[in-house]
């Protein structure tokens, strides 16, 4: 029964199928080709870390500071600290801190602080990065 129709030699391929297949092949040789030049060539920049105040709301119990974090590189951060200081009535410095499990490159981060004292200003509290991890 060898003229059932089921066996089929490369011969009697169309060669729609072998063009197909070629650019498929050579598509795949560049994909790889592209990948090993990135991770052996490749100019990636470390963290850019900034932070600003995105939100500044007098709530019944304090201050809500909402803030963003933006990585400006190439590269993730992990483990960021981000703080915001200010002073007391007494002069004293009060630190918060808030950690971000991580900011990818060229991505925002949004947190906030809820602060005690309702009488805050803006121009009061003062944002910053203490530091970060690389994944």
């Amino acid at each position: 029964m060898s003229g059932d129709g089921n066996s089929s030699r490369a011969g009697d391929r169309p060669a729609v199928e072998w063009i197909v297949g070629g650019v498929s092949a050579v598509l795949v040789a560049c994909i790889a080709a592209f990948l090993a030049y990135q991770a052996a060539f490749g100019d990636s920049v470390p963290p850019r870390l900034s932070v600003s105040v995105d939100r500044f709301e007098q709530v019944s119990n304090g201050t809500l500071v909402e803030v963003v974090v933006r990585n400006d590189g190439d590269r993730t951060a992990a483990g960021v600290v981000a703080q915001v200081a200010m002073a007391d009535g007494q002069g004293q410095t009060i630190r918060k801190t808030i950690r971000f499990d991580y900011v990818p490159g060229h991505a925002t981060r949004r947190g906030a602080f809820l602060l005690d004292d309702p009488q805050l200003s803006r121009a009061e509290v003062r944002p910053s990065i203490d530091g970060f991890t690389e994944p």
